[in-house]
């Protein structure tokens, strides 16, 4: 039996860019994301692969972090990406904010489905069905 098999969080990666030390997680657990030590996470989420990448929000914005992983062409085009903001609301971990779902507004309800697993990391269903980017 192997571990890698039960574990679904993982350590991925750490860099310094403009002086500043940043960690990214991947599927992270409620103490990864304590860990990070910021009232504000950003995270990209890839739906086709049922991945989540979580940072300190204050250390890096989106497009620069998704370059810095090295993934391949725009986030804003494509479908299986989820790129948001998520906060401590009400003692629980909240999607907040979301640049790149705007978009997709007219089909929110489709998106929730999709995206439904990150509600293993943190809630986005308040995000998606009731308020949007209010």
């Amino acid at each position: 039996m192997r571990l890698e098999k039960y574990i679904t969080e993982k350590y991925h990666t750490a860099f310094n860019i403009d002086g500043k030390y940043i960690e990214i997680f991947v599927n992270p657990t409620s103490k990864d994301i304590r860990d990070i030590k910021s009232d504000e996470i950003r995270f990209i989420a890839i739906s086709n692969i049922k991945k989540v990448y979580v940072w300190n929000a204050d250390k890096l914005i989106h497009l620069p972090m998704w370059e810095r992983l090295d993934f391949k062409g725009s986030p804003y085009g494509d479908r299986n990406v989820c790129m948001g903001v998520i906060g401590k609301k009400e003692s629980k971990w909240k999607m907040i904010y979301s640049d790149s779902e705007k978009r997709y507004w007219d089909k929110k309800e489709e998106r929730y489905k999709e995206f439904k697993w990150l509600e293993k990391y943190f809630d986005i269903s308040e995000w998606y069905l009731e308020m949007g980017n209010k």
